[in-house]
């Protein structure tokens, strides 16, 4: 089954090399066709349509690649290749977030370590799942939210999958249950970290990841099915290994 390029509603190549962040040429993150990578294993830049960015100390908000998406609904699914340098920089390398939303991330020092996890707020709580993968080298991650269901898939192969439990919610003086669903906050999408408001305003910048991230991708309103999701990474494969 052919993705609907239709639901892309965000995609971008960066190349975040060591523990940076610099912003996304404006044209290549507004484009609605994925730009060419061209990443070679050497970590080096073949062609336009990528950042790349030093590694660094100092972390700005400014600095960071991130998007307004606010109009996430309940099918969404996350994609992004990466390429981890693994070391003492973060407990968790976060590869794309949403504060108060979302979190695809791969735990560094945390246990298990080396592997990909997604967390999904409902309003209430966090659901995470984490997979049986060691991710080493060039790996593609994907997070499917579908309805209450969190699915997460590592190179083209699903990994875990969980149902969220139902929340209680009060209606009317009433005391409901319902089920859980992703939480609409409308912080930006961000790439390489996790940015916290609970203290701050502008916001805490948490959990930078060190390494590759590129070809990320956004469906909103299409939570991509399995073999949808084999097929995305068989083809993207081919393109950045060549």
């Amino acid at each position: 089954m052919k993705v609907d390029q239709a639901a892309i509603i965000w995609t971008m190549g960066i190349m975040i090399v060591g523990a940076g962040f610099a912003s996304f040429p404006p044209q290549a993150e507004q484009s609605s066709e994925a730009p060419s990578t061209g990443i070679s294993r050497s970590g080096q830049m073949a062609q336009q349509g990528i950042a790349k960015i030093q590694g660094i100390n100092t972390f700005e908000n400014n600095d960071l690649v991130s998007k307004s998406v606010d109009t996430l609904t309940n099918e969404v699914t996350i994609s992004a290749w990466v390429e981890p340098n693994y070391g003492d920089l973060s407990d968790e390398y976060t590869i794309l977030s949403k504060e108060n939303s979302f979190i695809l991330s791969i735990n560094n020092v945390l246990p298990p370590k080396y592997v990909a996890k997604l967390a999904i707020y409902d309003g209430m709580r966090w659901t995470e799942i984490t997979s049986t993968t060691s991710i080493q080298g060039l790996s593609h991650i994907v997070g499917v939210i579908n309805g209450n269901m969190v699915l997460l898939y590592v190179n083209g192969a699903l990994e875990q999958q969980i149902q969220m439990e139902n929340v209680f919610v009060v209606d009317s003086g009433r005391l409901d249950i319902r089920e859980a669903e992703l939480s609409h906050s409308e912080a930006n999408v961000v790439v390489g970290a996790y940015v916290s408001t609970a203290r701050h305003s502008s916001g805490d910048v948490l959990n930078k990841f060190s390494g590759i991230v590129h070809d990320v991708k956004i469906y909103d309103d299409e939570a991509l099915s399995g073999q949808q999701i084999e097929e995305l990474y068989w083809t993207e494969f081919s393109d950045i290994s060549q």
